[in-house]
């Protein structure tokens, strides 16, 4: 298979961060058929969440407060697959969708990793449904790496 990957990123390039700004170190990418995946309703954050800026110490969110915000929008995730099974004749899905978190709470950027087929309407819902996600505050940006898995019944 090949792997297809859209960043979600607002169009023009920029990243929409601030000069100077620390993010915390990215996980490495999921490679399918070499690493196993994540038990069901798994989530991978970034590191161990901390960074020094300044002295301070500057903490992303934990999976407990991601887990929540996550539980809250699967149905519209699901409501996503449901129109692109009717739409585009979609089987099985399959994918990962990494998540960059601002401090304040919104969703910086959503980019999807599958082997699978996604059209551009499934990737679109998927993305800005993900993008109205909306975190508790932290005092450093956050990222999440979160397993989906559809199945037809």
């Amino acid at each position: 298979g090949r792997s297809n990957e859209r960043p979600g990123g607002r169009p023009g390039g920029g990243t929409g961060q601030s000069a100077g700004a620390v993010e915390p170190a990215t996980p490495a990418p999921y490679v399918p058929n070499r690493d196993p995946g994540p038990a069901a309703g798994a989530i991978r954050t970034a590191g161990p969440g901390t960074i020094a800026i300044g002295g301070q110490e500057s903490r992303g969110l934990t999976g407990n407060q991601i887990l929540p915000v996550v539980q809250e929008g699967q149905n519209g995730i699901q409501l996503c697959y449901n129109q692109a099974r009717t739409r585009d004749f979609v089987q099985d899905l399959s994918m990962r969708m990494a998540i960059e978190i601002n401090p304040d709470g919104s969703v910086r950027n959503v980019t999807l990793t599958t082997e699978d087929y996604v059209s551009g309407e499934l990737h679109d819902c998927l993305t800005s449904r993900v993008r109205r996600w909306r975190f508790p505050r932290a005092t450093a940006a956050s990222r999440v790496v979160l397993p989906f898995a559809f199945h037809q019944r």
